[in-house]
């Protein structure tokens, strides 16, 4: 009597709730932008005194100036096998709306060019990631 009831509790709990499940492996976590690359010069600037982070948990992805605080914005992003896309960035504004960038100036810090860019993805582990664009590689270390 006792392994039934167990059991019907137990089913019951697991198909009552649902739990949202991140398909994003190593992506996700909290990423700081260490070093960038100019690819047409071979030219590297270390960045990481600037505080330039990017979030990544299920499908959102935040971009952050820690430093400055000019930039907090949301994105909804795209991780295929060796790529990522990075699209569809909105200011972080709750107040008003969060209200989609127009301009792509304020994601040029990090690397981002227009506000639909993709990304090969040279490397991505548990602690390091490492992202080119046409003209620049991004490297970051995970914090």
């Amino acid at each position: 009597m006792f392994f039934h009831l167990s059991f019907f509790v137990y089913q019951f709990i697991f198909t009552s709730c649902s739990l949202e499940m991140s398909h994003n492996g190593h992506l996700d976590g909290f990423w700081q932008l260490t070093r960038v690359d100019t690819l047409a010069s071979g030219k590297s600037v270390d960045v990481g005194d600037r505080l330039l982070f990017l979030s990544v948990e299920c499908d959102m992805l935040r971009l952050s100036d820690q430093l400055t605080a000019t930039v907090d914005c949301f994105c909804r992003f795209e991780l295929g096998n060796t790529t990522l896309r990075i699209y569809n960035p909105c200011r972080n504004d709750r107040p008003n709306g969060d209200p989609p960038l127009t301009d792509a100036a304020p994601l040029k810090p990090f690397g981002i060019e227009s506000l639909d860019q993709t990304f090969d993805i040279e490397r991505l582990s548990s602690g390091a990631m490492t992202l080119r664009s046409h003209d620049l590689r991004l490297h970051y270390s995970k914090r």
